[in-house]
């Protein structure tokens, strides 16, 4: 069961319905009786008759263009922030995740995977990564979890290091079995991700 202190839904569903209006004929309006060429072309105002001057214009209406759709920023988020987590040197397989980074309590820093699901985050003292972390919490798609935190005896401060926007935390975190077979143990990771 999934503990994270921040845990982000994400909705990733667009849908484009494309409306075309249909325009026909009244089939009610009927031509009067043929009595000639000319004077069917006199009473027949309003109906769709083929014209004798081919430069004439056709009245007719095209289909309605959907204006291009906008670019959603936050669609791109994912290929443009880039994220590595790796566990006691395995790397982590993330497939389709997102990298969101926030201030709540800190400045969480986290890698939310869809497929597998899957949650890596941590949580910074400062956006700047001054005053180092104050605790971690990974969870893998078999929801087996890392975590660290400050005051945890025995554990040596992960490193954190920040350039730009690309934030890395590398140390030792308790590694929890969800099933409690193999108990837990210190082990090492690797975090890197790229804020959007």
């Amino acid at each position: 069961m999934k503990h994270t202190t921040m845990k982000t839904l994400i909705a990733a569903v667009s849908t484009a319905a494309l409306l075309t209006a249909c325009s026909s004929t009244d089939p009610e309006e009927t031509a009067p009786p043929e009595t000639g060429q000319d004077e069917q072309t006199q009473e027949g105002v309003g109906q769709e008759t083929p014209s004798q001057d081919a430069d004439a214009p056709v009245e007719t209406e095209p289909p309605a263009e959907e204006p291009p759709a906008e670019e959603d920023p936050s669609a791109s988020d994912p290929a443009v922030s880039e994220a590595l987590v790796t566990v006691d040197g395995e790397p982590m397989d993330l497939g389709e995740y997102v990298v969101e980074c926030v201030h709540s309590s800190g400045f969480v820093v986290g890698v939310y995977a869809t497929s597998p699901s899957a949650e890596y985050a941590v949580v910074l003292h400062s956006e700047t990564g001054e005053g180092g972390l104050q605790a971690l919490a990974f969870y893998d798609p078999e929801d087996n979890s890392l975590q660290w935190s400050e005051g945890m005896d025995g554990m040596a401060a992960p490193e954190v290091s920040v350039d730009g926007q690309t934030y890395t935390v590398s140390g030792e975190g308790i590694f929890f079995p969800v099933d409690g077979s193999e108990g837990t143990r210190n082990t090492p990771f690797e975090f890197q991700a790229t804020c959007p």
